[in-house]
Formats: structure tokens, sequence, C-alpha cells
């Protein structure tokens, strides 16, 4: 005992002296040697070729299947249960007894169907597939034109679905029936002034739209999320409309056909007015149009305005925004705007303005 408390007194008396036990350096790492940095590296390069082949296999298959799929409504249904049993029954054993005879007696399709909850269609399939199989389709030189013809057309397809797709969805709504009390709301019917009050919900049709197609069933199915990585200016879901125009099909036609950018414009700002007319109330509505459309007129006339399309008429319609606006001058781009005028004119005239507060 007396020797264990010594030795504890001389450890604490070394620390308080500010003595410190020596500290013992790792063993280094054994050496490896060339023949076997080399078997290694020639494993890698292995390893690296042969996953570049599953994936150039696996995106061309995956490729083929999602043009046939998105032919029509019916193929792109068939398509949807198809990999809905890849994901969620060939890739997950069944845990109980019914299951197991759920998948023997094909119930799964039902359960497959019920799944899908509002919103979900043959249709709205139909264009995620459309979308996934401009994705994955190889870009080549010289291919850029046809790309961006082909998305005009597929989102002005969407836009002009949209209201299709809403309707079908509120029709799958259960019909609201009155209550039986009288001299009172029934509580439905206060749930439905609450809901109202609330402001608009988001459509399934919509919010089904603006889901991102790399988490869709039929990604899922061929392991995209693994083997592909899609190109930065890629939509993201087929209802990205601000993406499509802005990012990819505007700026191509100012590099390429100026004299089309009023109609490309007026196409953009008719498929966000739609989505503003399908999930806004009256007064959201007039809202929206006294302040986030009157900033998109004004970014599509200074932008004919600085390509110099239609030049004279474009900077009217700049000029009367500003002196028109029902909420001049209190609207929260008004600044902005005059700054943008400002900036026009003297990359027009070569004449400078001062602070439009001076």
């Amino acid at each position: 005992m007396k020797s264990t408390l010594a030795a504890l007194a001389l450890f604490i008396a070394g620390h308080a002296l500010g003595q410190t036990p020596p500290i013992t350096e790792p063993a280094p790492p054994p050496a490896i040697s060339d023949e076997d940095t080399a078997r290694i590296l020639a494993e890698i390069t292995k390893v690296q070729k042969e996953f570049a082949q599953t994936k150039k296999d696996l995106l061309a298959s995956a490729l083929t299947r999602y043009k046939a799929a998105a032919a029509s409504d019916a193929e792109a249904q068939s398509f949807y249960l198809a990999c809905y049993k890849v994901v969620n029954l060939d890739r997950k054993p069944a845990t109980t007894k019914e299951e197991a005879e759920e998948r023997t007696n094909g119930d799964w399709q039902k359960r497959a169907v019920a799944s899908l909850g509002e919103g979900g269609s043959a249709t709205l399939f139909r264009l995620q597939l459309q979308l996934l199989a401009m994705l994955l389709e190889p870009r080549t030189e010289g291919d850029e034109a046809a790309r961006v013809t082909t998305l005009r057309i597929d989102v002005q397809n969407v836009a002009s679905l949209l209201p299709k797709l809403n309707g079908a969805a509120e029709d799958e709504k259960p019909e609201r029936k009155p209550g039986a009390t009288v001299g009172k709301k029934s509580k439905r019917e206060d749930d439905d002034v609450e809901e109202r009050r609330k402001g608009p919900r988001k459509n399934g049709a919509w919010a089904a739209l603006q889901r991102g197609v790399m988490g869709t069933l039929f990604t899922q199915a061929y392991h995209l999320e693994t083997y592909f990585d899609a190109p930065p200016d890629s939509l993201k879901s087929p209802a990205d409309f601000r993406t499509a125009y802005a990012s990819v099909i505007l700026p191509w036609y100012r590099t390429h056909e100026k004299a089309k950018l009023p109609e490309v414009w007026d196409e953009y700002l008719r498929a966000l007015t739609t989505v503003a007319q399908m999930n806004s109330q009256p007064a959201e509505l007039a809202a929206w149009g006294a302040n986030e459309y009157k900033a998109l007129l004004w970014d599509k006339s200074l932008d004919l305005l600085n390509q110099g399309v239609d030049a004279t008429q474009s900077a009217a319609n700049l000029i009367k925004l500003v002196r028109e606006n029902p909420q001049h001058p209190q609207h929260p781009q008004l600044k902005k705007w005059i700054a943008d005028l400002a900036q026009a004119a003297e990359a027009m005239g070569g004449l400078k303005f001062g602070d439009p507060k001076e």
C-alpha cells in the first residue's frame, strides 16, 4: 500500500511541476511494395471501367423504356405499375402471410393505384416520363436547337394540360354534403370556412407536377440516383416553367432568334398566369397581377429593349408601367424600374443619370 501511495504522490508531483510522461510515437504503416501498388491500381481501374459500362448500358435501357412508356397515357400507367412492382415487391420480400397472398393474387395493383393519392394520373406519369427521356437523351454538338424546340413544345403542353389535370383532381375529392343541423353551421361547413380563411390548398395535380422527377418510382427502378447526374440547367419537374424559360429557352432565343423573343415571353407569362389562376383565391390573384405579373411584364419589355427587338414600343411599355401603375409610387419594384430605365438610357445614348431621389 505504501509503495502505491508513493508512486501516486510522485505522479501528482511530476504533473504539478509541469512534467508530462513521454509520448510514444505510433509505428509507421508497413510499406506497400511496387507489385502490390500496381495490383491495387489495376483493380481500381477495372472497377471504374465496369461501373462506366454498367452506367452506359443502364442509361441506354432506361432511355429506351422511358420513350416507349411516354408514348401514351396507357403505356405510362402500365410502366408505373411495373416500376412499383420492381421497387416495392421484387426488392422487398413479403414479411407476412397476408402480404405474400396479396402479391400472389395480384391485389398489390390495387394498393399501387390507391397509393397515388390526389393528383396521380396516367397523364402525369406520361409528362414525367417525357422529361426523364429528355434529360437522359445524350447531348451532341449541334443538337441544341432541336432540344430547345422540344422543350418549348413540352412545357407548352404541360401548361395547357394544367386546368384539365386540376379539374380531374377536384372531381376526385369527395362531395361535400350540407349538414343536418338547423340554425347553426355544421362542423363540415365550419371546416370549409376555415379552409377558405387559410387560403388555397395546393391541389394534387399541381403538387405532383412540381415534384422532382428524380425521386419518382421511374428513377428508383433504374437506380438513377447512382448512375445519372442531371446537367445544372435541367428542369426538376414537368412544371418547372421558370427554369425552362429563364435558364434555357429565352437565353437560346436571345442568341439565335431574337425576333421570336416576344412570342416566347408571351408563352412564359401565360404559363405562370395559368399557375396563379389555378392556385389562388381572387384576392391573392389580384395581388399577384398587381405585383409579380407587372414585374414579369417589366422584365419582358426590358429584355426586348436590351436586345433591340421592337425597341421603341418596348421603351414605351416600360415608361407606361412606371407612370400608370395603380400603386405608383408605392410599388415595391419602382426603385428598381427607375434604375433599369436609367441604365437602358445610358446604354442607348450615353446619357448619365443621377440617383432618382435627387
